[in-house]
């Protein structure tokens, strides 16, 4: 799995995420997103 590391809200990569009305967006695409530091331990695990 590839992460990428964050360093500022205001990074473009996070444009997508940042508009974000309903989880169609990214599931169309194939995506989804975790949020938390639980949830996102556990993905990060599950590779």
């Amino acid at each position: 799995m590839l992460t990428e590391r964050i360093e500022s809200l205001s990074d473009p990569r996070l444009d997508v995420y940042r508009s974000l009305k309903s989880t169609n967006t990214t599931r169309d695409e194939g995506l989804f997103i975790a949020e938390g530091p639980t949830v996102v331990e556990r993905v990060l695990r599950s590779n």
